[in-house]
Formats: structure tokens, C-alpha cells, sequence
């Protein structure tokens, strides 16, 4: 897991081409805060270095404890479009701004959120290992966020968690990606 001071650091993963969540929280959320920062370490060791999940802090001092900035996250949320009543949230970036981005709610109890993490996690793996050694891609994120939000595959109360957002974070126009072949 990741810890961002601005929200240009959200566009900073674009290139990489791995799996993108941006934690999103409110000043109301205390128990989701509570749960980000207790579960932090444990988050960092499952997701790896194919899922980064970013958490707005507000500063990175070695051996500080972790503060959550309240007003980064919310300048975010409003960039992705998301209404403060669906805080806490985890919203997957496949940076296409032409498409919803897919969003995990994070109002459901310790046991169904780990449950929904480590599904998660388990299904970027079996995607990575489908791949094998083909480079990722924009398009191989696009579609293995698609695939991770697919209600076909979760019981009835995950599904209760998932949900979309109109906007993605993109500093380079779609139709640029086009012209320089990002998508293919």
C-alpha cells in the first residue's frame, strides 16, 4: 500500500500498468480509518506490487504515525464523482475517462471486507498468471478491473459493496492514448 500527499501522485501509477484502488474516506468514517490503519501492513503484504492501493495521508515522515488527510481524500472523491454519502470507499482506476470506474464499498463488517480483499487479490493473481510473460497493458487493466466487478462471481452481500463512479484520474486525453498506441 501507498501513501499519497497529493492526488498527482494517483496519475504517477498510470504508466505502470498494474491494478489502481485510491482509498476514499470522510471525517465521518471513523471505523473504516481505524480499520485502514490497523489493517495497513497486512494490506501492503497480500496486495504486492500488482494492486497498489494509495491512501491520502498527510505526510510520510519515517516513524510518524499515519494520519489519513480528510481534506486530500475529499478533493479526491470529488474528482471521481463520488457523493460523500458513499464513503468509505476503494475506487479501482483504470484511468479511461470514458468509462465508470468500479468502486468497493467499505461500510461491511471486518470478516466480509477481508473476505472481499482477499477474493481480490487472489483474482489479480490468477489474471497475472494467465498472462504470463505478455507485457501488461492499459486494456489488460481495463479489463481485469471489469473482471473483478463481475456480480456473477460474488455472494449476495459483496455484491451490497460494489458499485461504479462516472470519472476516472487522467492527466492524458483518451484520444491521445489512441494516437500513440497505449491501448494496443
Amino acid at each position: 500500500m501507498e501513501e499519497i500527499t497529493s492526488e498527482d501522485e494517483i496519475a504517477e501509477l498510470e504508466p505502470e500498468k498494474v491494478i489502481v484502488s485510491v482509498f476514499i474516506l470522510s471525517g465521518y468514517d471513523r471505523s473504516a480509518i481505524n480499520w485502514l490503519k490497523d489493517t495497513w501492513e497486512q494490506i501492503h503484504e497480500d496486495t504486492g506490487s500488482n494492486w497498489v492501493l494509495v491512501a491520502p495521508v498527510k505526510t510520510r515522515e519515517v516513524g510518524s504515525a499515519r494520519e489519513i488527510d480528510i481534506r486530500l481524500s475529499d478533493r479526491i472523491r470529488k474528482m471521481y464523482g463520488i457523493a460523500p454519502a458513499k464513503t468509505p470507499c476503494l475506487v479501482f482506476d483504470n484511468f479511461i475517462d470514458e468509462e465508470h470506474q468500479n468502486v468497493l464499498s467499505l461500510t461491511g463488517d471486518d470478516g466480509l471486507l477481508k473476505s472481499m480483499m482477499l477474493s481480490m487479490k487472489r483474482r489479480i493473481d490468477e489474471e497475472l498468471e494467465a498472462l504470463g510473460d505478455i507485457p501488461r497493458t492499459d486494456r489488460w487493466r481495463q479489463d481485469v478491473t471489469r473482471k473483478l466487478f463481475d456480480a456473477g462471481k460474488w455472494t449476495r452481500d459483496e455484491r451490497a459493496l460494489l458499485m461504479a463512479t462516472k470519472k476516472a484520474f487522467s492527466v492524458v486525453p483518451t484520444a491521445a492514448k489512441f494516437l500513440v498506441g497505449k491501448y494496443f
